[in-house]
This record gives structure tokens, C-alpha cells and sequence, in this order.
């Protein structure tokens, strides 16, 4: 067995600050009758898409977050498991920071630093932010296996490297890294050092989510720019 499969998760965790992001709140409440008192409705919450090139010069990374915006704003069990769509407010800070790096081959992804904690204030939204975030050139989210019967670059779960089902799945490992639940503790724990629990950590994300990745691919990126995927 290698550690192809597994993403890395390591550095310092230290929370060192709190943001409020309020995304504002409006009465959707009629007039008052007399001796009586409408509740408001709560706003619907509306997650943003970060701004994006056309389909054509879309990258990998993009791409696959374009992915996984389009899961997590819909109602299905993998937006669930993450939370809601709130999910995507961590979705978008994760992705605005990532950089490529060439790192080990057995690495997908990882997150390193000190962390930084985020709450949105208007919903009660908890996610922390690792000083730094990397997808590795030469690992499963670009690099596939050349030759048949030969397994340099190992399968992300279920799905084979270098596909569009794995990095979808890498990236929604990380973010489960980064939520915090209702009782504190992460969506995903940390994976430390310990390939077992990464690979754990890797089948919650599919048995959550599997429905949803194994879906994409009847859609393309100009549906899902059109917000037309039903996952």
C-alpha cells in the first residue's frame, strides 16, 4: 500500500483571531394586524461564486471548485454533511488561497500554518483557515498512471488519480478539515500523520458525497457555469 491516496494535513494549529462576517439580514415580514406579531424570515442564504474565467481557461483548480460549488449549494446529502451552503464561505477563502508546489508524489493536497478562526456572525457559521494551502504538481490531483498494470500514483478511494472524481474528493477532504461543527469538533479531524486516518477521513467524504461526485460527469462546465446541475 502507498500513502498516494492519502492528503496531508499538518502544522501548528493555533487560532489567532475571529472574524465576523455578517451577510446581512432583511424582514421579509408583512404589515403587523392588530394584537397580533409576524415573525421575519430569516433571509435565504445565498452563497457567492467567486468570479471565473470562461469554461475554456477554467484551470484544474477551478474547475474542480467549480465542482463542488455547484454540490454543496444544492440540497443533498453531501451539502448536509458539510454543514449547508455556508459551506461554500470556507469553500471560497480555501480556494482563493491555494498555490501549486511540487511536493512528494504520495501528497494530493495539504494545508500547513497557523490557523486562523472565521464565524459569520448572521448565521453562526464556524471554519478556520490553515496559513497556507497547496496542491501538489506531482501527486493524484494532475498526475495519472502512464502504463497499464502499473500504479506509481495511487486511487483517491474509489476514484483513479488524476480524474475528475478524485480531485473533487481532495478538495472536499480539505474542506472537511475546515468547518466546525455545532459541537466543536472538525467535520474531518485531523489527519496528523497517520495515513489510516486519512484514508478514513477520505471514505466519510464518499460516503457522504458520493452520489454527487460520481454525478459529475453528466454535466459540463458551461451547465454548471449556467448553475444548471441538479446534484
Amino acid at each position: 500500500m502507498t500513502f498516494a491516496r492519502y492528503l496531508v494535513l499538518v502544522g501548528t494549529v493555533a487560532l489567532i483571531a475571529v472574524i465576523d462576517a455578517s451577510l446581512g439580514q432583511h424582514s421579509l415580514a408583512g404589515p403587523l394586524e392588530k394584537d397580533k406579531r409576524v415573525a421575519a424570515t430569516p433571509p435565504r442564504y445565498e452563497p457567492e461564486l467567486l468570479p471565473l474565467p470562461t469554461t475554456r481557461k477554467l484551470s484544474e483548480v477551478e474547475k474542480t471548485y467549480l465542482d463542488i460549488y455547484n454540490i454543496l449549494k444544492q440540497e443533498n446529502s453531501c451539502s448536509q454533511f458539510f454543514g449547508g451552503p455556508e459551506a461554500i464561505e470556507a469553500l471560497n477563502q480555501l480556494t482563493q488561497q491555494i498555490r501549486l508546489a511540487r511536493l512528494d508524489r504520495n501528497i494530493g493536497m495539504r494545508m500547513t500554518g497557523r490557523t486562523t478562526s472565521v464565524r459569520i456572525h448572521s448565521t453562526g457559521f464556524r471554519y478556520r483557515l490553515f496559513g497556507k494551502a497547496e496542491v501538489n504538481i506531482n501527486g493524484p490531483f494532475f498526475q495519472g498512471n502512464s502504463f497499464a498494470g502499473t500504479q506509481t500514483i495511487s486511487s483517491i478511494g474509489a476514484f483513479l488519480p488524476n480524474t475528475r472524481e478524485a480531485r473533487a474528493t481532495l478538495l472536499l477532504h480539505e474542506l472537511g478539515h475546515l468547518i466546525q461543527k455545532s459541537d466543536d469538533q472538525w467535520v474531518l479531524p485531523n489527519d496528523g500523520n497517520n495515513p489510516g486516518r486519512s484514508e478514513e477521513n477520505t471514505e466519510r467524504v464518499i460516503q457522504a458525497c458520493g452520489k454527487q461526485i460520481r454525478a459529475l460527469n453528466q454535466f459540463n462546465f458551461e451547465e454548471e457555469l449556467q448553475g444548471q446541475l441538479k446534484a
